[in-house]
């Protein structure tokens, strides 16, 4: 599925997961956030590319960026269908992390990417690069 991405994808992760902190504070950043869905992402593609954007989540499983880091998640709203790409702010520790966990995530809408599965399929996916999450299972802020 969606974990079998090519270069394209770990490109796209390798440029947002070292990007800079965001320059508003944290819970001005966390008020200008537009709530959302993982299936309304999903859903409306580009709609929303440059929007900063709230919502809830699970963790599917990890993925990693070009240099063979782990650097997001591809995630899902287990009451939907849809399925979309979260690039972790930088810092983020991974051990506090796991499949199955559900998140709350503020981020920056990328809209869609392109990237082919290992079946040679060119399939697109919606991007966020978390600025800020909580992981509502661990406990885990960042």
């Amino acid at each position: 599925m969606c974990s079998q991405w090519s270069s394209v994808a770990w490109r796209w992760l390798l440029t947002v997961s070292h990007r800079q902190a965001p320059v508003q504070s944290e819970p001005d950043y966390k008020a200008s956030a537009t709530s959302t869905t993982v299936a309304a992402l999903d859903k409306n593609g580009n709609t929303e590319k440059g929007t900063i954007v709230y919502f809830t989540c699970a963790i599917m499983n990890f993925v990693k960026d070009s240099s063979g880091n782990t650097a997001g998640a591809n995630v899902d709203d287990p009451t939907s269908s849809g399925v979309i790409q979260v690039a972790f702010p930088a810092g983020t520790d991974l051990s506090r992390l796991n499949t199955g966990d559900s998140l709350a995530v503020w981020g920056v809408d990328i809209g869609t990417f392109s990237g082919s599965n290992l079946f040679g399929a060119t399939i697109q996916e919606v991007g966020i690069s978390a600025a800020y999450m909580t992981d509502y299972t661990t406990g885990y802020s960042i």
